[in-house]
C-alpha cells in the first residue's frame, strides 16, 4: 500500500531546510542505489535535481530527472523512485492554502507537470540562494517565482493533459472487452501498471465516472441494443450481459433509463391502431426450459392458456 509522507518529511537525508507560513524549502540527499516503493507527499511540491539522477515511475511512465529538469507534483501524487547514483534534490512544498490560492488564479495542476528548462534553471538558482541566505523577503520572492513557474508549466503542458494517457485508454478497453464479467480494480491496475487509487482518480477525471460506473453503463447500453434488435427474451438478455438474474437486470436498467426492460422494449414499437398486442415478458408467464438451459419459452412454441387473451411477441 502506498505511503503518504506528511509535510516536510522525506526518505532521504535532509541537508538544509527553511520554512515560511506557506512554503517549505529543503535540500535532500539520496544515496546511490536507493529504491523507494510507491509513495506520495501530502502537499504539492516543485522539485529539481541539483546533481545526480533520479528515475521516477508514475502515471504508467518512467521519467528521468537530471540537473536540467524540474517537476511539479500535485498533493498525494503516487510515484516510485530509483537513484542509480548519489542525488541531491531541491524541493519546495506548498501549503494547501497556497496551492488553493494558485488554483483560484487560473486553471491548475491536477497532475504532474514538467517545468520548462529556462524556468527550471531560474527557480533552482533562487531556491538555492534563498535557502542558503534567507531574509524577511525570501517568502515573497519564492512565492512569486513558484506561481510564475507553475503558470508556465501549465501553459506548456495543457494541450497534452487534455488527452487521456495510453494506460488509461487501455483500462477503458479492458472494461469494454470484459463488460459481462468485469475484472476488479486491482486487476485492471495490475494490467495497466498503476496504483488502483491513481487509476480510479484519473479515470473519473478523464471520463466522468468511476471504472465500475462506466462498466455498468456500457453493459446497459449493450443490453438496450439487444432489446432493440433481437427476439431474445428479457431473461436471456439479462444473462447474456452478466446480470445475476432478471430482477437484478430490471432494477439496474430502470435506474439508468427510468424504464423497465419490458417498458423500454414496448416503447420502441408502438401498437398499430385498431390492433391489441402485448409484449411477452418471461417474468409474467410460466416458462419451460429451453434446449440451451435458459428459463424461457422457445420462440414458436404454443404457450399454455391462463384464461387471458393470447399474446404474441412483437418483432423489432
Amino acid at each position: 500500500m502506498a505511503k503518504i509522507l506528511p509535510p516536510g518529511q522525506h526518505y532521504g537525508a535532509t541537508l538544509q531546510s527553511w520554512s515560511s507560513a506557506r512554503l517549505t524549502v529543503s535540500r535532500i540527499r539520496y544515496a546511490m542505489g536507493t529504491n523507494l516503493d510507491l509513495h506520495g507527499n501530502a502537499h504539492a511540491s516543485v522539485m529539481f535535481v541539483e546533481d545526480g539522477l533520479c528515475v521516477k515511475q508514475m502515471d504508467g511512465q518512467l521519467v528521468q530527472l537530471a540537473p536540467a529538469t524540474g517537476l511539479f507534483l500535485p498533493p498525494r501524487w503516487l510515484q516510485k523512485d530509483a537513484f542509480p547514483e548519489s542525488t541531491t534534490f531541491l524541493s519546495a512544498e506548498f501549503s494547501d492554502p497556497f496551492l488553493q490560492h494558485i488554483r483560484e488564479l487560473g486553471p491548475s495542476s491536477e497532475q504532474a507537470l514538467t517545468v520548462p528548462p529556462a524556468h527550471s534553471q531560474v527557480l533552482r538558482t533562487h531556491l538555492r540562494s534563498e535557502l542558503m541566505h534567507p531574509d524577511p523577503f525570501s517568502a515573497l520572492v519564492l512565492e512569486g517565482l513558484l506561481m510564475s513557474t507553475i503558470a508556465r508549466a501549465e501553459r506548456v503542458g495543457s494541450p497534452r493533459r487534455r488527452r487521456a494517457p495510453i494506460w488509461l485508454l487501455r483500462a477503458k478497453e479492458i472494461l469494454q472487452d470484459f463488460v459481462a464479467t468485469p475484472p476488479s480494480l486491482d486487476e485492471i491496475a495490475q494490467l495497466t501498471g498503476v496504483h488502483p487509487a491513481h487509476l480510479s482518480r484519473e479515470f473519473r477525471r478523464h471520463f466522468g465516472s468511476s471504472p465500475g460506473e462506466y462498466a455498468r453503463r456500457v453493459r446497459i447500453e449493450r443490453a438496450k441494443t439487444e432489446l432493440r434488435t433481437s427476439n431474445r427474451t428479457i431473461a436471456e438478455v439479462s444473462l447474456a450481459h452478466g446480470f445475476s438474474d432478471q430482477a437484478h437486470f430490471s432494477r439496474v436498467f430502470k435506474r439508468h433509463t427510468s424504464l423497465t426492460p419490458l417498458e423500454y422494449r414496448r416503447s420502441l414499437q408502438p401498437v398499430r391502431a385498431g390492433k391489441t398486442s402485448q409484449i411477452y415478458d418471461s417474468s409474467s408467464e410460466p416458462s419451460v426450459k429451453s434446449s440451451e438451459g435458459i428459463n424461457a419459452v422457445r420462440p414458436g412454441r404454443h404457450r399454455p392458456s391462463l384464461g387471458r387473451p393470447k399474446t404474441r411477441r412483437l418483432v423489432e
